[in-house]
């Protein structure tokens, strides 16, 4: 269906330069559907995962299990702050559930793998789509319109949207099937995140040397449009403290709570003195997800032009 829809949508009639743009805001306007579908299965998927945890909950409460009780009840803490059935090997060794959590986990793999693979059939598309204008437009004389097609698919393979040879931010390339950095835009700015488990001062320095920072959240609307590109994943962002109860962005500005955006700090020292976001936007330094191991990436903030 996306591969019909987006080769619908594009044509194939003749396309002047300057609709270059309208051809990557096609595409991005049905990634972004395809995202959007995604957390609307991810949703519908934790209700259900929510109201099980709950029955067995009552279940351990009328059993008098006081420590299965509590276990659950943090277990719906996490779900409804980050989404994410956690890892394998946490579902497995689970006291009390692991049946459900494993259920679960294997329903929230099926989605992302879904989701992935109508993303990739969306890529692939766009990729040959370009390739080929970029030959018609050769053979008709028109360079110069050649030469922006060409611009745009450099542009989509350098952003790592295609599984062949890609750039990694260590400066080598590679081979890999799947290397990909989903990318948001807003206003001025392009986030690409990078899923990459490092610490938060490894991922301020690579994403300076990709040409950009650690995404900084200046609006409601900007966390908005750019806080579901991590999928469930919590992920490093700009903002670091300074000391207990002093925290700032990487501009040197004070991170104080936006209206509409979710925070969550501790009044300890967490394994990073750096701030997270997790999948459903919640900004937070709680210690015990706050470290390299529990954070699976991080968002780059770039120029758009």
């Amino acid at each position: 269906m996306f591969t019909i829809l987006i080769m619908g949508v594009l044509g194939t009639g003749v396309l002047p330069a300057e609709e270059v743009t309208e051809w990557r805001k096609t595409y991005h306007d049905l990634l972004l559907k395809n995202q959007e579908k995604l957390e609307e299965e991810q949703g519908a998927l934790e209700e259900k995962y929510l109201e099980v945890l709950e029955q067995r909950s009552k279940g351990f409460q009328e059993a008098g299990k006081l420590e299965a009780v509590l276990h659950l009840r943090e277990l719906m803490e996490v779900a409804q702050e980050d989404g994410g059935p956690g890892s394998p090997l946490e579902a497995e060794q689970d006291p009390y559930i692991p049946d459900v959590r494993k259920a679960y986990h294997r329903a929230w793999g099926q989605l992302h793998k879904s989701a992935s693979e109508r993303e990739q059939d969306l890529k692939n598309t766009y990729l040959e789509r370009l390739q080929a204008e970029i030959v018609r437009k050769t053979k008709s004389g028109e360079i110069e319109t050649a030469l922006a097609f060409r611009k745009e698919l450099e542009e989509v393979r350098a952003l790592g949207m295609a599984p062949k040879i890609v750039e990694v931010p260590d400066g080598t390339a590679r081979e890999t099937e799947s290397v990909q950095h989903p990318m948001r835009e807003f206003e001025n700015s392009r986030y690409l995140y990078v899923k990459k488990a490092v610490s938060w001062r490894e991922a301020r320095d690579l994403a300076e040397r990709m040409g950009g920072h650690l995404w900084i959240i200046n609006s409601k609307e900007e966390w908005q449009a750019v806080r579901g590109i991590s999928g469930v994943h919590r992920v490093w962002i700009g903002a670091f403290e300074v000391e207990p109860g002093k925290r700032l962005w990487l501009d040197g500005t004070v991170l104080t709570r936006i209206k509409g955006i979710r925070f969550r700090f501790s009044s300890h020292e967490g394994s990073e003195p750096a701030i997270t976001m997790g999948g459903k936007g919640l900004v937070s330094d709680r210690e015990e997800r706050a470290s390299p191991g529990k954070v699976r990436g991080f968002i780059v903030e770039t120029p758009k032009y």
